[in-house]
């Protein structure tokens, strides 16, 4: 057996390990397991001597900065400035990939979280402007439409907000996808609900949201939707 072989196993098993690595540190940010994030992620940054890879170590880094930044171990401005410093244009892999978008999303989330309406609308629409790699991930795409519905409401622009909405919901629609329909639905209600629109538009908004959460068994989301918005359901 030559040592190209056993660099090959080496290779195939390393980018085995980096694979499942990623999978399993966002799927620990689906479900907002900060602790664990936060502890796999801290072992990674300790092994100095290992050459994973620029992909692998922005991955990393990643997740860490922003598990830290919930955990109230990083603050805001410092959480924003390392996932920034993340983004290196001028490299050659820059937008190669999902992650350097997943990183825009975190630092767009942050701001919104810290009340930075309008920062965080500007990172959105940066992220609008990344049409062919939109293209290829609509549920990316759609979740956008969502935040900047969330935020222009949040802004007082009840028009946008439902602008955004509606964006959401016809792509949604268009690729066959309910995923973040229920969101978009409500989003909307809120919105026609603020524009005094009419009362048979509000409530079928609304019925439309409850019965998504319903058909995707989200029980948490359907109780939100009875507890605020009940009498449009009757």
């Amino acid at each position: 057996m030559t040592l190209d072989y056993f660099y090959k196993i080496l290779l195939n098993d390393a980018q085995e390990y980096i694979q499942e690595t990623e999978k399993y540190l966002e799927e620990l940010l689906k479900k907002k397991n900060y602790e664990e994030a936060f502890q796999i992620c801290s072992s990674e940054l300790s092994q100095k001597n290992r050459q994973m890879g620029y992909k692998f170590d922005q991955i990393i880094n990643w997740v860490y900065i922003v598990s830290s930044y919930y955990l109230k171990k990083m603050d805001f401005h410092s959480s924003i400035n390392k996932l920034k410093a993340l983004l290196d244009r001028s490299h050659p892999l820059y937008g190669q990939d999902f992650l350097d978008f997943k990183i825009q999303n975190s630092i767009a989330i942050i701001f919104a979280e810290n009340q930075l309406y309008q920062e965080s609308l500007e990172q959105y629409h940066i992220l609008l402007s990344y049409k062919d790699f939109l293209s290829q991930h609509f549920r990316f795409h759609i979740k956008i439409y969502y935040n900047l519905s969330k935020l222009y409401f949040l802004l007082n622009d009840y028009e946008k907000s439902l602008t955004f909405a509606n964006l959401g919901i016809k792509m949604s629609v268009l690729n066959e996808d309910i995923s973040m329909a229920g969101q978009l639905y409500f989003q909307k209600g809120m919105s026609l609900e603020r524009l005094i629109k009419d009362t048979s538009e509000i409530k079928q908004s609304y019925q439309n949201s409850f019965f998504i959460f319903q058909l995707l068994n989200r029980d948490n989301y359907m109780e939100m939707v009875k507890e605020q918005k009940g009498k449009f359901l009757v």
